[in-house]
């Protein structure tokens, strides 16, 4: 009997905030910038297998060959901006906030009985022999990705003869 097991994690939580506040007599101008970036990235091989039978085969009562992945990523990406603004003629407010997420988990489960000559019921002759139970070869890819990326982005321009706002997330 053979098993692999592969059950990689990650577990990221990537936040970012940012705030501007701008007064002025003639003009007050507030700008906010926020941004995140998280990447996160599994790779395994994962194997349970025979290669080759040798001289005199392969002779076992069963023969179980198992391998799975379980591997997950959990991954939380936020970014939130504000900017407020005032002024006596112009307030002139800019705010953007940008979240940005990258996941990947790339696997390869093989099993397998590999290069073997054949198959027999006779325990003397070559091949595989699985003599009074039988033969299992299983693999299981179970690998899971959960993510939330988000972005927020608030503007307020107030002023007596112009107010201007600009707000992107």
């Amino acid at each position: 009997t053979l098993n692999a097991t592969a059950t990689q994690s990650v577990s990221s939580v990537v936040v970012s905030g940012s705030a501007a506040v701008a007064i002025g007599g003639a003009a007050g101008i507030g700008v906010a910038g926020s941004g995140v970036w998280a990447e996160n990235k599994i790779g395994v091989d994962v194997g349970s297998y025979i290669d080759g039978d040798g001289e005199g085969g392969i002779a076992a009562d069963s023969i179980t060959l198992i391998a799975k992945d379980g591997s997950s990523i959990k991954s939380l990406a936020a970014a939130a901006s504000l900017a407020a603004s005032a002024g006596g003629a112009a307030g002139v407010s800019v705010s953007i906030g940008v979240s940005l997420a990258r996941n990947t988990i790339t696997t390869d489960v093989e099993a397998s009985i590999n290069n073997a000559d054949g198959s027999s019921t006779d325990v003397t002759d070559d091949g595989i022999n699985a003599r009074t139970g039988g033969i299992t070869i299983r693999a299981t890819e179970n690998a899971s990705i959960k993510a939330v990326s988000a972005a927020a982005s608030l503007a307020g321009g107030f002023a007596g003869v112009a107010g201007v706002s600009i707000s992107g997330a």
